[in-house]
């Protein structure tokens, strides 16, 4: 069986739980690159998970960040200040 290289508005629209009209927005924004077929479009599949990835917002990729804080410890004769992580 062939695989699909293009999905419609429709198949978009309803994956993302969004209306077709916002799917068409996108194109014509040329947010998401697509095919004109007659009066209707079709997107390429490597197209829509491009057009997905870039909207991600979580890095692909761990990252670290380092993380500073001050510890106050009150003792009997002061307090004792401690740094972490910096």
């Amino acid at each position: 069986m062939m695989q699909r290289e293009f999905i419609t508005v429709e198949d978009i629209a309803r994956n993302l739980g969004v209306s077709d009209d916002l799917v068409r927005k996108w194109i014509r924004e040329k947010k998401l690159p697509a095919y004109q077929i007659g009066k209707e479009y079709r997107v390429r599949l490597k197209d829509y998970e491009k057009f997905l990835q870039s909207r991600r917002t979580v890095a692909n990729r761990l990252t670290t960040r380092k993380v500073c804080c001050m510890i106050y410890k009150p003792t009997r004769g002061g307090a004792v200040v401690s740094s972490l992580g910096s």
